[in-house]
């Protein structure tokens, strides 16, 4: 079974110097440029089904399970969501209220409100764990990994069914571990918590 982690350190180091969160509007220069390195950062990943894990190591160098998803396409899929959900980066060094005014100055107002779930459900990841597998559309298989590996922000979690093989998910999960505990042999990253963005919830802030 295929697997591999990506590390976002790339798109972190780029995100620290964009002190004016030009790359935040997508059709611009930097914008552009910031495309570019998400699609190196994804370079390594296959376009096949699977599961991928977004996750953070600590300043101990324990992992911390995000968000678990799944895709019929790891590469398309993961680049989409880096891309998509730019802002959560950028949160790590901008102060929230000038962050979410240029998601709203280059959205026409429009789409704010996703950009903050996006922040909010992926801000703190700083890697993406993948592994190839043709149960990515399993529902059984992905609730039984939802529970088992309990990432902080799947809200959704249906109950695992009775009676299927759980093998598929095991496998998952040993590839999972083996790829996150190289990284951490290795030299993993870590970078403190990003700012809160609670002051959205004000109201007429954008008034």
């Amino acid at each position: 079974m295929d697997s591999g982690i990506s590390s976002l350190r790339p798109l972190f180091d780029y995100a620290e110097n964009d002190f004016n969160c030009e790359a935040l509007d997508g059709d611009g220069e930097k914008g552009l440029e910031f495309g570019r390195m998400v699609s190196d950062v994804v370079q390594e990943i296959p376009d096949s089904p699977g599961f991928f894990l977004w996750g953070r190591f600590e300043s101990n160098k324990a992992w911390r399970n995000i968000f678990l998803g799944h895709s019929g396409n790891l590469k398309a899929n993961i680049r989409e969501q880096i891309s998509d959900n730019r802002a959560s980066i950028y949160s790590f060094f901008q102060n929230e209220k000038p962050l979410i005014k240029k998601c709203v100055e280059y959205f026409n107002g429009r789409y704010w409100h996703q950009w903050l779930d996006a922040i909010e459900r992926l801000r703190s990841a700083t890697y993406i764990a993948w592994c190839v597998s043709t149960h990515a559309q399993d529902t059984s298989i992905r609730a039984l990994l939802i529970e088992i590996m309990n990432p902080i922000t799947n809200i959704n979690r249906p109950l695992p069914s009775s009676g299927f093989d759980k093998s598929p998910a095991i496998e998952v999960i040993q590839n999972f571990n083996r790829v996150i505990t190289t990284e951490r042999l290795s030299g993993c990253f870590f970078l403190g918590e990003p700012r809160s963005i609670q002051w959205y919830l004000k109201p007429g802030i954008f008034l």
